[in-house]
């Protein structure tokens, strides 16, 4: 009833979410704006090809797409043992539903495919685990870059090491290795905005938001007061 409900406001709110314009016109055109090509994702243009094709309005490839979303949180929360699946919701409704579900619509989507992807994992089922991320791909191509950790993510974080990464990944930012990267090679920049996050100086740079500060902060707060309980 819960996932019901929220994809219904996903589906047939009116001009809420920065991204909303966007796809409600990529709906009713088939033509990706933002991207060079004009395609999107495979598995968002299928979906997005059957409900229009069948003449259904944008609300209902709003609701089909924050279903998938929402029932993949669901199942890895059961997948996660989660005593309490509503607090996963709740922690979902507390920090991300608004962006993910009202702007960055595919980045949500693919989010909860590769969290599933991770709750397979958690339950040895590397196959089941590389297809979510494969369903993830089919809605953003990023979820390709968390194909790695899948073979990674069972192994033990020690304090050294997870100082190590996160002080190398700020010292990294500070020097500006990242528009570096983007002035050996220039393509990049064109990989869905990659320059606005690495703090390039492009127009509509994001930088070190308050936000990936917030996020930083509650990993190091996590880590440090549950590292012995870490599963």
């Amino acid at each position: 009833i819960i996932i019901m409900a929220l994809a219904i406001i996903v589906a047939f709110r009116y001009e809420v979410g920065t991204d909303w314009i966007n796809y409600k016109q990529y709906y009713y055109s088939g033509i990706a704006f933002d991207k060079p090509s004009g395609k999107a994702e495979p598995i968002f243009m299928f979906i997005r090809d059957i409900c229009y094709k069948l003449g259904f309005s944008h609300a209902l490839f709003f609701l089909v797409n924050s279903l998938i979303s929402l029932y993949a949180i669901y199942k890895a929360a059961l997948l996660f043992n989660v005593r309490n699946v509503y607090i996963t919701f709740f922690v979902y409704l507390s920090l991300f539903f608004c962006s993910l579900q009202f702007n960055i619509v595919r980045t949500g989507v693919m989010a909860s495919c590769v969290w599933l992807a991770y709750a397979y994992e958690s339950q040895d089922k590397l196959i089941k685990a590389i297809v979510w991320i494969g369903i993830g791909s089919g809605f953003h191509y990023i979820a390709l870059l968390f194909l790695p950790f899948l073979f990674i993510i069972n192994k033990r974080l020690t304090t050294k090491w997870f100082v190590s990464v996160l002080g190398v990944g700020v010292l990294l930012y500070v020097i500006g290795f990242g528009s570096k990267i983007l002035e050996l090679f220039p393509f990049l920049a064109l990989i869905d905005r990659v320059s606005g996050y690495v703090d390039s100086g492009e127009a509509e740079s994001y930088g070190l938001s308050m936000g990936v500060m917030f996020n930083m902060a509650l990993c190091v707060c996590l880590y440090f007061k549950y590292r012995k309980e870490y599963d």
